[in-house]
């Protein structure tokens, strides 16, 4: 998903070098499968991560998908601006 809207918002917003920039950082680390990581845990720690940080329901699966792991998350989504383990690309 993270893969998808960042380089979505580059192509818009920048240039295809810097999407491709982009997608060669993000294949270079560990990348989370929500189809197969998404557990009851993570769905849980989504709806707080969601109220606490006012997160809609895919960004805050996102980042409770994250912060469960221990994963930096790289994102082009300026309301992940602050939050521990973010990188705003």
């Amino acid at each position: 998903m993270v893969i998808f809207e960042v380089r979505k918002i580059l192509l818009l917003r920048r240039s295809k070098v810097t999407a491709d920039e982009f997608v060669g950082e993000a294949l270079a680390r560990e990348v989370v499968d929500l189809e197969v990581d998404l557990d009851r845990q993570i769905a849980l720690a989504a709806a707080e991560f969601g109220i606490r940080h006012q997160l809609p329901m895919a960004d805050a699966i996102i980042y409770a998908t994250g912060f469960s792991h221990r994963l930096e998350l790289l994102t082009a989504g300026a309301h992940f601006k602050g939050l521990p383990g973010a990188t705003i690309f």
